[in-house]
């Protein structure tokens, strides 16, 4: 990602920011940003997603609970609600993953 940067940086002035295209210092300020930004997003969305699922399984159980015409609709919402959940999991570790092995490169 730093070699990326430093030859886009050599290529145009990025928002007449960086004044030496071989600024080592600046190209690090950025990717941390970056970095920090993804990660944060990352958590973000996986909270998110977390937090919607577990509303979607009470509110499921409520209608299991409540009576016999909720109960097809409730069961199908849980396993549609534990299926999302994975879902958002999976994706957060993998989107950790790659981050970790990115980072491994520069």
């Amino acid at each position: 990602m730093k070699n990326l940067l430093l030859k886009m940086m050599m290529t145009t002035k990025t928002f007449g920011l960086v004044t030496d295209a071989t600024d080592g210092a600046f190209v690090e300020k950025v990717i941390k940003i970056i970095d920090g930004i993804t990660g944060d997003l990352v958590l973000i969305i996986a909270g998110i997603a977390g937090g919607v699922a577990t509303f979607y399984l009470a509110y499921n159980g409520i209608k299991i609970m409540s009576g016999r015409e909720g109960a097809t609709e409730g069961k199908k919402g849980i396993k549609y609600a534990l299926i999302g959940l994975v879902i958002a999991v999976l994706a957060a570790t993998i989107v950790t993953a790659l981050r970790s092995r990115v980072d491994a490169f520069h």
